[in-house]
């Protein structure tokens, strides 16, 4: 049995989901809430709701690992 999840298409270890309220583990110093909400706000322009998953109207869930792929994509 795998100890991978799987939510709508959705394949990843369950530690690499979070809350999408506030900026994933290790990155919250980099990205405070002001600026992770801007983010949120934004992130059908900026690209970040490829790190996002919706399992509801108002529960978003961050992919860890997603997210790491989406900045470096944006740092360069």
């Amino acid at each position: 049995m795998s100890d991978r999840i799987s939510i709508e298409g959705y394949r990843g270890l369950p530690g690499d989901l979070q809350r999408a309220d506030q900026a994933p583990e290790g990155y919250r110093d980099q990205f405070p809430r002001g600026r992770w909400q801007w983010l949120m706000r934004n992130r059908d322009r900026n690209g970040l709701n490829a790190a996002l998953i919706e399992i509801g109207p108002r529960t978003i869930l961050v992919s860890k690992e997603a997210f790491q792929k989406w900045l470096v994509s944006h740092l360069g």
